[in-house]
């Protein structure tokens, strides 16, 4: 993958995220309601801080996996 579209993912993970916790998408999920006795406001948070920490951990994982280039050890220059 080019540098280009991952510059793009990266952008488009923080803008998801800054878009997930914006004043008023919190607005939505500040209702008075619970899941399993925690506060909706609350569970929505988590779970996104959750997903972007994934999505962050799976692009930085493929980042991993390209090869790196390094030149062959006979075009090396030696030092003696």
């Amino acid at each position: 993958m080019d540098r280009t579209k991952r510059n793009e993912r990266s952008f488009a993970v923080f803008l998801a995220g800054f878009l997930a916790f914006s004043v008023p998408i919190l607005e939505i999920f500040s209702a008075k309601g619970f899941i399993f006795g925690i506060p909706i406001l609350l569970v929505y948070c988590f779970g996104v801080w959750l997903i972007l920490i994934l999505l962050i951990a799976v692009r930085a994982e493929r980042r991993d996996r390209t090869p790196k280039t390094y030149p062959p050890h006979n075009l090396r220059k030696s030092r003696r």
